[in-house]
């Protein structure tokens, strides 16, 4: 039986890093020197507070700011379903990993009954219909 030869990813950098969750469990499970970005401001102060470990900013996942071939690790949780152009991130997410790096994506199932009633409210332009609980 052959044996895979495992890569240590060191440099991982997470797009789309919200307020921390993801981030935080791989900081606290490996040495590594981890990076988050998120369009949001609010939630890179929270994910600085959560893992002070990390280097967290605020920035756009269609322009990343790293030199190409950066990162052996690059995730992004939940974030590609809510781009006008994720074909454009895949890019810039494929620039910026090392050779053989790997890029880690979730989205949710979309047969999943709220996601398609939401997708069907936005659709149909019928946000002001949604009020937050």
């Amino acid at each position: 039986m052959k044996k895979e030869k495992k890569t240590k990813a060191e440099k991982i950098f997470e797009a789309g890093c919200g307020e921390g969750f993801s981030s935080r469990a791989i900081i606290l499970s490996k040495e590594c020197q981890f990076t988050g970005m998120d369009v949001s401001m609010k939630s890179i102060l929270l994910a600085k507070k959560k893992c002070p470990k990390g280097h967290f900013f605020q920035g756009n996942i269609y322009s990343l700011p790293f030199i190409d071939s950066r990162f052996d690790l690059v995730m992004s949780l939940e974030v590609l379903e809510h781009l006008e152009n994720p074909a454009k991130v895949l890019a810039e997410v494929s620039r910026v990993l090392k050779p053989n790096g790997v890029f880690i994506f979730a989205t949710p199932n979309a047969d999943y009954l709220p996601l398609k009633i939401m997708n069907l409210v936005n659709s149909a332009k019928l946000n002001h219909l949604i009020r937050p609980i």
